[in-house]
């Protein structure tokens, strides 16, 4: 299967909108049609059901029903089934390997059309942004993971929201006296207990988990959902919620659903101004407190959950978090153990009026994220911290370490989840040969620019703000290579992108890396010959922006046979098609 796959066409993008339009088309025929119509954020989403089957699960957890919008231009989803409806999915337009883990398909880069593959779900989700119109498929009803009763939709909302200046988020947000607080955080930082801690302390509610946001004019927060997520153990602590509220609760996932219009109907608000963003820490103490933050840990507990979840989120949402993080004032909330207290002291802080200093953004300057990759084989988990360590020492504000495991380095989820800044943690359990492994990380990458590391690379003081600069003031370079110094490698035994920081556009333009087995070690340069005949060029500085301290540490991986020989054919049928396809100059 190949490893290089280069973009899709509009046309095959758009063919494949269509063939899932069609599917709903005919599902619709079988089963009949029914619509729903709900205010999404102030705008208009309309709902048709091929049949019933869906609608039980899709509509109980999303907020603001309305009845009819004939007259309003807003977004059409169209909802079907296979199960019930006897209407199969047109085949995957891409093979397996080119679907990211929130859904991207690598090559489906179209400024019109949207598609994701949900694997958790099993759903297809497909957008055209020009004509407003979605495709929202399931093979059955009846086996849909509770995040989608609590969140359905997301990623079609998700584009939605996008068409119409806002964002969705990964965060919870309440609010007293018209006034809102937004609170983002990783799963388990204290974000959901301390929405429902305010929920039941009397404050208004807009989420727990997603929610929709805009900056202009103002911030302000757009409830999406009626629900709230608890892990099951937890549900004892909030009896009160629990007896007023439906709850479901299957076995097997991590996470119960409350659907809180049953009981909290009052409490539960449309939008609210955003006044402030609080970021919490669990304390462990008694008393909830307040303390300062800055606005690179508010990017980041904004960017770590709500980039994963989302398919297509790039340049316009890392754009837009880092907005809200300098612009809205902000705060840490250190959250005690005495659960009755955290209302009051969030309710505190919106009627302090904090104003802690959001800097003017047209003076701002902004700096481009950086995904920094690494490939591990083995699990030394204090080279990992040193390398981590060493990239928080750039002092660069935006980046995102993923760390790509293969072998006895699965095994170091984790330290890799105790690491500090953004890091992702991507698990190999199969034999997979450099090129695979580093094809999986661009592909998974949110960043355009990427920068390759061993696991005993040092870079130098400055060496990302040094080549994200290069790139700025070169814009037509595909990469930029800064110096290398090696103490045990002569330049001849390192990789001519060693040390270099790449655009992801080079990949899309001619291709990932070859994983053919002859290539193992010298991936690099057969990319860069490719690149260069594509008519690619990179640019050099003399800065010194890397020291490689040893050996590489990721050593080339023995295939078992049967995967070996099937790259070896492979590789020998892409030099035949190239041979066949040159011109004859005898």
């Amino acid at each position: 299967m190949a490893t290089d796959s280069l973009p899709a066409t509009e046309q095959e993008q758009a063919q494949f909108f269509d063939q899932l339009c069609q599917g709903f088309q005919a599902a619709s025929a079988r089963a009949g049609e029914i619509t729903r119509d709900f205010r999404v954020a102030g705008t208009r989403v309309r709902l048709r059901f091929a049949g019933e089957a869906l609608i039980s699960t899709i509509v109980p957890g999303l907020a603001s029903p309305v009845v009819g919008a004939e007259n309003e231009r807003g977004c059409e989803i169209w909802l079907w089934d296979s199960e019930t409806t006897g209407v199969g999915v047109p085949r995957s337009p891409r093979p397996w390997i080119d679907f990211t883990g929130s859904g991207n398909i690598w090559g489906f880069d179209s400024s019109r059309y949207r598609s994701a593959y949900q694997w958790g779900e099993g759903s297809v989700n497909v957008m055209d942004r020009e004509t407003r119109q979605a495709v929202f498929w399931v093979r059955s009803a009846r086996q849909l993971p509770p995040w989608v009763l609590a969140s359905p939709l997301r990623s079609i909302l998700h584009w939605w929201m996008e068409l119409n200046g806002r964002q969705l988020v990964h965060a919870a947000a309440v609010g007293y006296d018209g006034r809102g607080v937004l609170m983002p955080g990783r799963g388990g930082s204290g974000k959901s207990s301390t929405s429902l801690a305010c929920l039941l302390g009397g404050l208004d509610f807009i989420s727990d988990d997603y929610l929709a946001l805009a900056l202009d004019p103002e911030p302000r927060a757009y409830r999406l959902y009626s629900t709230a997520k608890l892990a099951p153990e937890n549900l004892t602590l909030y009896p009160e919620i629990t007896d007023r509220c439906r709850v479901v609760c299957q076995p097997g996932f991590d996470k119960a659903v409350l659907f809180l219009e049953d009981g909290f109907r009052q409490q539960l608000r449309d939008s609210l101004p955003v006044k402030l963003v609080l970021k919490p820490w669990i304390s462990g103490v008694p008393e909830t407190t307040l303390g300062p933050v800055e606005p690179r840990e508010i990017e980041r507990a904004l960017a770590s959950e709500t980039l994963i979840h989302l398919p297509h989120a790039g340049a316009q949402t890392l754009e837009f978090l880092e907005r809200v993080s300098h612009e809205v004032p902000r705060a840490a909330i250190h959250l005690g153990t005495n659960r009755s207290r955290i209302a009051s002291a969030v309710q505190g802080a919106l009627c302090a009026g904090i104003t802690a200093e959001a800097p003017d953004s047209r003076s701002r300057e902004r700096r481009p994220f950086v995904s920094v990759i690494v490939h591990l084989c083995e699990e030394d988990r204090e080279a990992l911290r040193r390398l981590a360590a060493g990239i928080e020492e750039q002092g660069y504000p935006r980046t995102e370490l993923i760390v790509a495991a293969a072998g006895p380095a699965c095994d170091m989820a984790d330290e890799v989840a105790n690491l500090p800044g953004n890091v992702r943690f991507l698990r190999f359990r199969e034999p997979a040969v450099n090129a695979m492994v580093w094809n999986c990380a661009i592909r998974e990458s949110f960043a355009e620019l990427l920068v390759w590391l061993e696991p005993g690379d040092r870079l130098e003081p400055g060496a990302l703000d040094a080549l994200v600069r290069a790139c700025q003031l070169d814009s037509a370079s595909a990469w930029v290579q800064g110096r290398v110094v090696s103490s045990e490698l002569g330049a001849e035994s390192l990789s001519p992108l060693r040390g270099a920081i790449i655009r992801k556009s080079a990949f899309r333009e001619c291709g990932l890396f070859h994983a053919g087995p002859f290539l193992q070690g010298s991936e690099h340069r057969d990319w860069l010959k490719r690149a260069v005949d594509r008519g690619l060029t990179g640019g050099q500085i003399a800065d010194i922006t890397l020291r490689v301290t040893g050996t590489p540490r990721t050593p080339p991986l023995r295939l078992p046979s049967r995967v070996a020989l099937g790259q070896v054919k492979a590789h020998l049928d892409r030099r035949r098609r190239r041979d066949d396809s040159a011109p004859n100059t005898k």
